[in-house]
C-alpha cells in the first residue's frame, strides 16, 4: 500500500529528522492530553480535597457538642441552686433529685 504523496517528504527524511518529529509528536500528545484531562481533574480534587477539609472541620466541632451533651445528661444542672452555692453533707445529691422531681412534676403536668 502506497503512502499519500503528502507524506513523503517525513518518509524520505534522514533518521534523526524522524526521530526529532517523533519526540515533538509525543510531546504534543502530551501536553494535550494534560491540559485536556489532567487540569481539571487536579482542578476537582482540589475543590474535593477542600470540602473534605470543612466536613472533617465540622465533624470535630459536633463531637466537641456530643460531647458536652453527654456530660450534661449524666448530670443535669439543678435549676433552684444558685451559681456558687453548693448543699453540703451526704443528702445534697438526694435533696439535687428531689428537687429536679418537683420541677419536672410541675413543668410536666396534664392539662386539665
Amino acid at each position: 500500500m502506497a503512502l499519500p504523496a503528502f507524506l513523503a517528504p517525513i518518509t524520505e527524511a534522514p533518521r534523526a529528522q524522524k526521530i526529532v518529529f517523533g519526540v515533538i509528536g509525543l510531546a504534543a500528545i502530551g501536553a494535550a492530553a494534560w491540559f485536556l484531562l489532567l487540569s481539571p481533574l487536579q482542578t476537582r480534587v482540589g475543590m474535593l480535597t477542600r470540602q473534605n477539609d470543612a466536613v472533617q472541620k465540622e465533624r470535630l466541632q459536633v463531637r466537641a457538642i456530643a460531647a458536652d451533651v453527654a456530660r450534661f445528661r449524666r448530670r443535669p444542672p439543678n435549676p433552684l441552686r444558685k451559681a456558687g452555692t453548693s448543699l453540703a453533707g451526704p443528702g445534697a445529691y438526694l435533696c439535687d433529685h428531689v428537687m429536679l422531681i418537683c420541677v419536672h412534676a410541675y413543668h410536666h403536668e396534664p392539662e386539665r
